[in-house]
C-alpha cells in the first residue's frame, strides 16, 4: 500500500497543509513543535478514526487534544492511497463531533464505495481493516516506530524487554500483552479461584448445615409455645364475658347516683332562665353591625380635615389677587408680544452667507484649473504624434506579443522535456527487461500462482484444523472413557453391598417371620436394581466411547499419513526458486508480477512519448516563422531563434510608451471636461445662493416691521439688526413671564379648592350611606347601639357556660330522660352492691391483664426462640448458593486450565513458525546497520532473543556490553523484520518513523538510511525528524526530503 497525497484541512497546529508523497523512503524534516508527530497521528486517524476502542462509540481523549488551533470547524482532511493489488482510493474525514463523517471514493471508478464496507460496533467503517488486513492496534504497534518505543528498553535485561515487546505485538496484535503474560494472568486467575471461590465455599458449608439443624429444633419449640398461647387466649375470652356483666352492674349503680344529683341540676336551670330574661330587652340590638363603624369614624375625621384645608386655600386666593393686579398694571399693553425671528430662518441666513463665500472660492479655483488642463493637453498631443500608432497592429498588443513569446518559449521547453522523457523511458524499459529476465523464465507457466498458493494454504489450514478438531475430540473421548471406567467399580461394589444386605434381610425374615423386614428388603431390592442398571449403562457407554476413540485415532493417523506423503507442485516450484519459505516464493512472484506490470506501463508510456517528442520537434520551426512574420509588421526583424526575447522587449517598451501617452491624453481630456463642468456648476450655485440670501433678509426685516420695530428693520447690516431685535424680544418676554406665573399659581389654587370641595361632598355622601345602611342618624347613635350589642353577647356567653355545667351534671343524659329514669328506677333490687361489683370488676380486669401479659410473653418467647436463627428457606438457599458458587469456580478453573493449554500450544507453534524468518531478516538488517560490527540474531523456541558473536568461536554478546544506540539498532532490525513478515502475506505496510535515530552515530545513520532505502523498494517509509544529519543521510542515499518549516 502506498500513501500518495495528504491534505490537512485542520488538525492540531496544522491548517490547510497539502503534501504529495512518493513510493519508497522519504524524510519529512522540520523543527520541534511544527506538526511532525501531528501529521503522523493524522495518517493513523484518517485510516482508523478516533474512537476509544472497537466496542464503544466513545471518542478517545486525543479528539480534543488534536482539535485545530485556529478554526475548529475545519477539523479533518483528505488522504489518497493506492493498494498493491490495484486501485486508488481517497478518504475524506471530518472529526468535528456533531458533524463527524467519513467518505471513501474509488478514483478509478469515480464513485463512493463507503457503503461496501461494514460498520463496526464503534460506528467506524472497516475499510482500513479490509484493505490492510490489520486492526488499528496492530497498525500502530507494527507500522509506527518512534523514539518513545525505544526509550523504555533500558540498559539492563534489554533483550528481554525487546522480546516482551515483540511478543506483545505478535501475539495480541495491539501490543498490549504477550502469550507468556497471558498465561501468567491465567495462573493468577486459577490461584484466585481456588483461594476466593472453592476453598471459602468448602469451609462455609459445614457451619451452614449445623445452623440448619438448629433452626429445625427452634421451629418445634415455637409450635409448643403457640399451643400454650391458644389456651391462654380461650381463658381471656371467658374473662372478657365476666367483665361485661360486671360493667353493666356498675352502670346501673351509677345511674342511681346521677338521679341523686337532681337538686343541683334544678338550681342551674333556674339561673339559666334568669339570664334568658335579661337578654330579652337587648334582643333588638343583637344584630347591630360593627363592621362599618371604624370606617364611618374615619370618614367623619376626614371631612373635618378637608373643611380646614378649604379655609386655608381661600385665604391664599385673597392674598394673590392684589399682587397680580399690580403686575398687570406695570406690564406693557395687552397687544401681542414681539414675534421672534424663527430659528430656521436665522440658521438659513448664516448658512447662505457661508455658502456664498465658499462658492466664490471654488469658482475661482475651477477657472484656474481649466486654463492649466488646456496647456497640458496641447503638450501631450505633440508627444503622441512622435510615437508609432500600435492600434493598427492588434486589439490588445500586449496580449498579442505575450502570447507569441510564451507560445514560442513553451514550445522550446516542451521539445526539450519530451525528448528528455523519451530518453529516460528508453533507459527504464531496458533496465526493467534485464531485471525480470530470470523470474520470467521461472514463472512463465505460473500465471495462476497466487490462486495455487492460496489453494495450498487453504488445504494446509483445513488439514491443521481437522487435525486440531480430531485431536480435541480424541482427548475429550479419552477423558470421558476414563471417567466412565472410574464409575464402573463403584457401581459394582454398591450393587454387591445391596445384594449382601438383601441376603441378610432374607435370613432374618426366615428366622423371625416378621413382615416389616419385607419393607426394608423391598427398598434394598429397588436400590440393587438401580445400581445394576447404572452398571450396565456405564459398560455400554464405555464400549461406545472406546469405539469412537479408536475411530478418532484412526482419522488422526490418516491425516498424518496424508500430510507426510503429499508433495504439492508448489513445493517443487519453491525448490526451483531456491526460496526458504512459501512466503518468500509468493513475495518473489508478487515482485515479478509488479515488475511485469511496471514494464508494460513503461512500454506504453514510451510509445506515447515517442509520438509526443516527434510532434514537439516539428512544432518549433513552424512557430518561429509565424513570430518573425508578425514582428516585421511591428517594425522588428528577427535574425534567428535566439533574438526573439530581445525583440519582444523592444516592442513591449515602445508599446508601453504609446499606451502611457494615450492614457495620459484621455485622463487630461476627462479632467478638462470635469473642470469646465465644475466651473459652470459653481457659477450657477453662486447666483442661486445670492438670490436666496436676498429673500431671507427681506423676510427678517418684514418680521421686525410687523412687530413694531422699524428702527431695527432699517439698519443696513442684517446681522446687527437681528441682534438688536433679539434683545428687545427678551426684555418683553421676562415681564410677561412673571404675570403668567402668578395667573398659573392662582389657577392651580382654584383647581385644588374645587377638588377639596368635591372630595368633601364625596366623604359626606359615603358617611351618609354607611349611617343609612346601619339604620342610625349619627355616628354617636351607632356607637351606643354597638355597646348594647356587646352586652347581649356577654349574657349569651354566660348562658352558654351554665348550659355547659348542666351538661356535665347530666353526663350526656337529657334532663327529661333523667327524670324518666328517676321515675322508672323504682326500689333497689337484690344483687351485689356497687362497691362489690367494682371490686369484682377490678379482679377480672387484673386477671385479663395477667392473661394478656402471659400471651405476650409466650408470643415473645416464640419469636425469640428463632430470633438468632435465620429462616429455613434462607439457610437452604445459602447452602445451595455456596454449592453453586463452588461448582462454578471449579468449572471456571477447568476452563482456565484448558485455555492456558491451548494458548501455550498455539503460541509455541506460531513462534516456531515465524522465529526463523524474523531472525534471518533481522540479522541481515543488523549487519548492514552496524557495518558488520554484530553477528547473527537468533530466536529460540520460547522466542528468546540472543545476539551472536561477530566471528565463530567467540562468546555470545551480553546485554551489558551493548550501548544504548546498539540496543536501539537491534530493536529497529527486529521491527523491520516483523513488518516485512506481515507485508509478505498481504498488503505491504507503510512505515511511519518519528526520530528513531536519536542514539546513532554518523556512520550507522548512513547505513540505516541505506537499509531503509532498500526496504523502500517494497514498503513506503516516512521518516519524521528535526535533525539535519538525518536529512543529509537521506539525500546521500537518494531519498527525497520534504521540508515542514
Amino acid at each position: 500500500m502506498r500513501i500518495q497525497e495528504l491534505h490537512v484541512d485542520g488538525f492540531g497546529r496544522l491548517s490547510n497543509v497539502a503534501l504529495s508523497l512518493s513510493p519508497g523512503l522519504q524524510v519529512l524534516i522540520g523543527p520541534n513543535e511544527r506538526g511532525k508527530s501531528t501529521l503522523r497521528a493524522f495518517i493513523t486517524d484518517m485510516f482508523y478514526g478516533q474512537r476509544r476502542d472497537l466496542r464503544s462509540p466513545a471518542y478517545d481523549e486525543a479528539n480534543l487534544l488534536r482539535r485545530p488551533w485556529e478554526n475548529p470547524e475545519s477539523y479533518g482532511g483528505r488522504l489518497t492511497y493506492a493498494l498493491d493489488r490495484g486501485g486508488v482510493y481517497e478518504i475524506t474525514r471530518s472529526f468535528v463531533r456533531d458533524r463527524q463523517h467519513v467518505l471513501l471514493r474509488d478514483h478509478q471508478a469515480g464513485r463512493d464505495i463507503t457503503g461496501m464496507f461494514p460498520a463496526m460496533p464503534n460506528q467506524e467503517i472497516g475499510f482500513a481493516e479490509a484493505h490492510l488486513g490489520l486492526s488499528k492496534g496492530v497498525f500502530i504497534n507494527t507500522a509506527t516506530i518512534g523514539h518513545l518505543n525505544l526509550d523504555g528498553l533500558g540498559d539492563q535485561q534489554a533483550l528481554g524487554r525487546i522480546r516482551e515487546r515483540l511478543l506483545a505485538i505478535n501475539d495480541s496484535g495491539a501490543g498490549i500483552r504477550s502469550a507468556g503474560s497471558t498465561l501468567q494472568a491465567l495462573q493468577e486467575l486459577l490461584d484466585t479461584l481456588h483461594r476466593d471461590g472453592i476453598a471459602p465455599a468448602e469451609t462455609a458449608l459445614p457451619p451452614l448445615r449445623e445452623e440448619l439443624a438448629a433452626a429445625r429444633g427452634a421451629v418445634r419449640e415455637q409450635a409448643r409455645l403457640n399451643r400454650r398461647r391458644g389456651e391462654a387466649l380461650a381463658r381471656l375470652a371467658e374473662c372478657e364475658t365476666e367483665r361485661a356483666r360486671l360493667e353493666r352492674a356498675v352502670e346501673r349503680a351509677s345511674a342511681r347516683r346521677r338521679v341523686a344529683r337532681m337538686q343541683e341540676i334544678e338550681r342551674i336551670q333556674e339561673e339559666m332562665d334568669a339570664v334568658t330574661q335579661q337578654m330579652f330587652p337587648l334582643l333588638p340590638f343583637r344584630d347591630t353591625s360593627t363592621a362599618g363603624l371604624s370606617e364611618a369614624q374615619h370618614l367623619n375625621m376626614l371631612a373635618e380635615t378637608i373643611r380646614l384645608q378649604t379655609d386655608r386655600r381661600e385665604a391664599e386666593m385673597r392674598r394673590l389677587t392684589p399682587e397680580l393686579e399690580l403686575l398687570e398694571q406695570a406690564a406693557p399693553g395687552d397687544g401681542p408680544p414681539p414675534a421672534p425671528i424663527p430659528e430656521e430662518t436665522e440658521r438659513r441666513l448664516h448658512e447662505l452667507r457661508a455658502r456664498e463665500e465658499r462658492y466664490e472660492e471654488r469658482f475661482t479655483e475651477a477657472d484656474a484649473r481649466v486654463r492649466q488642463f488646456n496647456d497640458q493637453v496641447m503638450v501631450t498631443q505633440r508627444r503622441l504624434a512622435e510615437v508609432p500608432d500600435f492600434s493598427r497592429v492588434a486589439a490588445d498588443p500586449v496580449e498579442w506579443i505575450s502570447q507569441l513569446a510564451n507560445a514560442f518559449t513553451l514550445a522550446l521547453k516542451t521539445r526539450d522535456k519530451e525528448c528528455a522523457d523519451r530518453d529516460r523511458l528508453r533507459e527504464i524499459v531496458r533496465r526493467e527487461r534485464q531485471r525480470i529476465a530470470p523470474d520470467a523464465e521461472l514463472f512463465r507457466q505460473s500465471d495462476s500462482f497466487s490462486e495455487r498458493l492460496r489453494e495450498f494454504e487453504d488445504s494446509m489450514r483445513e488439514t491443521a484444523r481437522r487435525k486440531t478438531e480430531t485431536e480435541g475430540l480424541q482427548q475429550s473421548l479419552g477423558a470421558g472413557l476414563e471417567e466412565v471406567r472410574e464409575r464402573i467399580p463403584g457401581m459394582f461394589w454398591l450393587a454387591a453391598v445391596c445384594g449382601v444386605f438383601l441376603l441378610l434381610l432374607a435370613g432374618v425374615f426366615i428366622a423371625s417371620g416378621k413382615p416389616p423386614v419385607l419393607y426394608a428388603g423391598a427398598v434394598i431390592l429397588l436400590a440393587l436394581g438401580y445400581f445394576l442398571a447404572q452398571l450396565a449403562a456405564a459398560r455400554g457407554q464405555a464400549r461406545r466411547l472406546r469405539q469412537e476413540f479408536e475411530a478418532a485415532k484412526a482419522e488422526m493417523e490418516r491425516l498424518n499419513a496424508a500430510e507426510a506423503g503429499a508433495v504439492p507442485p508448489i513445493e517443487v516450484l519453491r525448490k526451483r526458486a531456491n526460496c526458504h519459505s512459501l512466503r518468500e516464493l509468493e513475495a518473489r512472484f508478487d515482485g515479478y508480477r509488479e515488475a511485469v506490470a511496471r514494464l508494460d506501463t513503461f512500454a506504453s508510456e514510451l510509445e506515447q512519448q515517442e509520438l509526443r517528442a516527434r510532434e514537439s520537434e516539428e512544432r518549433v520551426p513552424k512557430l518561429f516563422a509565424r513570430i518573425r512574420e508578425a514582428f516585421e509588421t511591428a517594425g522588428e526583424t528577427l535574425e534567428d531563434m535566439n533574438t526573439v526575447s530581445a525583440a519582444v522587449n523592444r516592442v513591449m517598451g515602445r508599446y508601453q510608451e504609446y499606451r502611457d501617452l494615450k492614457r495620459r491624453m484621455s485622463d487630461l481630456r476627462n479632467q478638462l471636461q470635469t473642470a469646465i463642468e465644475n466651473q459652470r456648476e459653481y457659477g450657477e450655485a453662486l447666483d442661486n445662493t445670492r438670490k436666496a440670501l436676498a429673500q431671507v433678509e427681506d423676510q427678517i426685516r418684514g418680521i421686525m416691521r410687523e412687530s413694531g420695530c422699524p428702527g431695527q428693520a432699517d439698519m443696513e447690516d442684517p446681522l446687527a439688526a437681528l441682534r438688536a431685535y433679539s434683545e428687545h424680544c427678551a426684555a418683553c418676554q421676562t415681564a410677561r413671564g412673571r404675570v403668567e406665573m402668578l395667573r398659573r399659581q392662582m389657577q392651580e389654587t382654584l383647581d385644588q379648592l374645587e377638588s377639596d370641595r368635591r372630595e368633601l361632598a364625596q366623604c359626606a355622601a359615603e358617611l351618609r350611606r354607611l349611617l343609612d345602611a346601619a339604620g342610625v342618624d349619627s355616628v354617636d347613635d351607632w356607637q351606643a347601639r354597638a355597646e348594647k350589642a356587646r352586652e347581649y353577647r356577654s349574657l349569651q356567653q354566660t348562658h352558654a357556660a351554665l348550659s355547659e355545667q348542666l351538661n356535665l351534671l347530666l353526663d350526656g343524659t337529657p334532663l327529661a330522660e333523667l327524670r324518666r329514669i328517676a321515675a322508672e328506677l323504682g326500689p333497689e333490687e337484690d344483687g351485689p352492691a356497687e362497691e362489690e361489683a367494682e371490686r369484682d370488676l377490678v379482679h377480672v380486669r387484673d386477671e385479663i391483664k395477667q392473661l394478656q401479659l402471659e400471651i405476650n410473653h409466650l408470643q415473645v418467647a416464640a419469636v425469640e426462640c428463632a430470633a438468632d436463627l435465620r429462616p429455613l428457606a434462607e439457610i437452604r438457599e445459602e447452602i445451595a448458593d455456596g454449592e453453586r458458587r463452588r461448582d462454578q469456580a471449579a468449572a471456571l478453573r477447568e476452563a482456565a486450565l484448558r485455555a492456558a493449554t491451548l494458548i501455550e500450544e498455539a503460541a509455541n507453534q506460531r513462534h516456531a513458525r515465524i522465529a526463523p524468518v524474523i531472525a534471518r531478516d533481522a540479522s541481515r538488517f543488523l549487519r548492514d546497520i552496524t557495518l558488520g560490527a554484530h553477528g547473527e540474531v537468533s530466536i529460540g523456541e520460547g522466542f528468546e532473543i540472543r545476539l551472536g558473536p561477530k566471528h565463530a568461536g567467540l562468546p555470545a554478546v551480553s546485554t551489558e556490553s551493548l550501548s544504548k544506540g546498539a540496543l536501539d539498532q537491534v530493536y529497529l532490525s527486529l521491527r523491520l523484520a516483523l513488518v516485512r513478515l506481515l507485508s509478505a502475506s498481504g498488503e505491504t505496510l507503510p512505515m511511519l518513523m518519528d526520530d528513531p535515530f536519536a542514539n546513532y552515530d554518523d556512520q550507522r545513520l548512513k547505513a540505516a538510511m541505506g537499509v531503509l532505502k532498500d526496504i523502500g523498494s517494497e514498503n513506503q517509509i516516512l521518516v519524521f525528524t528535526c535533525r539535519e544529519d538525518v536529512a543529509l543521510a537521506a539525500v546521500g542515499v537518494g531519498a527525497p526530503v520534504i521540508s515542514m518549516m
